[in-house]
């Protein structure tokens, strides 16, 4: 997110998906420049969980969530994004290679490792 309330929007987001989840957990939030668009500093953050459900159920809970936190899609965006959740690996398979190898998803998958992976 690179919203004026990140802090805010992530925390609902980690709150929100903790609800619906059994087993999820969170790296630190860490700041990244902007990659592609130019607008801002980004807050980023990883989880990890364990579900049942299929991944595109997961896929369209991120989604609605996005829209309930305020996402707003396309130019109307104006290149603030208050909110984005993707599925960057799914039991082992990545799914979105360009994330996957992004600096702040390395280390906080890092210490996600370090710190919490246990719990789940």
């Amino acid at each position: 997110s690179n919203h004026k309330a990140a802090n805010r929007n992530l925390e609902m987001a980690k709150g929100h998906i903790s609800e619906e989840f059994d087993k999820v957990v969170f790296s630190e939030s860490i700041e990244s420049d902007a990659i592609e668009t130019g607008y801002g500093i980004y807050l980023n953050a990883v989880g990890i969980l364990k579900t049942e459900i299929g991944i595109e159920e997961v896929q369209r809970y991120l989604k609605d969530l996005e829209t309930t936190l305020g996402r707003v899609r396309g130019p109307e965006a104006k290149g603030v994004v208050s909110i984005d959740l993707d599925l960057v690996e799914w039991n082992g398979t990545v799914l979105r290679p360009k994330d996957a190898e992004r600096e702040y998803y390395k280390v906080c998958l890092e210490n996600l490792y370090k710190n919490n992976i246990s719990s789940i």
